[in-house]
């Protein structure tokens, strides 16, 4: 005789497509209200190919813009469940960031960089922003809230590359540390599999339906910032001049 089968559900996680954060004609970041770019919306199209044949009975999503922009397009006419504490973690407003870093843009680097470290912890904060175990809190308890919800079979969650990262670790019972470890390329796909008992089976982790076999990406997520800001900044002085 088999082994007895759980009654599992699937919880799809998918990170929002791609977006452009800086740019020339702003003062800072757009973290809030930043948008998908042509290549996020093709992420998009790939990633609805990709569910062609799969229903979800829920999706969510955080509160910011790009991941309703995206779960529109992969699951159209779903109803989209926000909640807030699935945002993306919060760094310090930019005029404080440029502060921290002196306006010296190697310092700046510098600090985008070690943003995940690691070593992780707890206690520190991203960018001098939250609190990492505060973002940890709000993420999970919204998973949590999700888990809870018995009306779903199959649901898709559309968040963000840190807050992804952060459930993933939490489903595989690792620490911090394994965060940045975890890369999430944009509009990647996750799937977890959770059972009455609440043991999680952890089956895919940033499969990327537009670009599988990952060709040509060799940057992370971190470095790609760090080379739109350089874009960015180089764009603005030569306005400038």
């Amino acid at each position: 005789m088999g082994a007895e089968q759980l009654p599992r559900r699937r919880l799809w996680l998918m990170r929002h497509g791609a977006v452009r954060y800086f740019s020339s004609d702003r003062n800072g970041p757009n973290w809030h209200k930043a948008e998908l770019t042509p290549e996020g919306i093709s992420q998009c199209e790939a990633a609805r190919a990709y569910f062609a044949d799969q229903k979800f009975d829920k999706v969510f999503t955080s509160s910011l813009p790009r991941t309703h922009q995206t779960a529109e397009r992969v699951a159209p006419g779903s109803v989209l469940h926000q909640d807030p504490d699935l945002r993306e973690i919060e760094p310090a407003h930019p005029e404080i960031i440029l502060a921290k870093s002196q306006g010296d843009p190697r310092l700046l680097e510098t600090m985008m960089r070690q943003a995940l470290g690691p070593p992780l912890g707890l206690d520190e904060h991203f960018m001098h922003g939250e609190r990492l175990g505060d973002f940890r809190q709000r993420v999970v308890g919204a998973v949590d809230r999700i888990l809870d919800d018995p009306s779903w079979k199959t649901a898709l969650l559309v968040a963000h590359s840190v807050v992804l990262r952060v459930l993933l670790a939490n489903f595989l019972k690792a620490p911090l540390d394994l965060v940045p470890h975890l890369e999430q390329d944009a509009g990647c796909i996750n799937l977890v599999e959770v059972c009455s008992v609440r043991h999680p089976l952890v089956r895919l982790i940033n499969y990327t339906p537009a670009l599988p076999s990952k060709e040509g990406l060799w940057s992370s997520t971190l470095e790609m910032y760090i080379e739109e800001w350089r874009e960015t900044a180089k764009a603005a002085l030569a306005n400038q001049n």
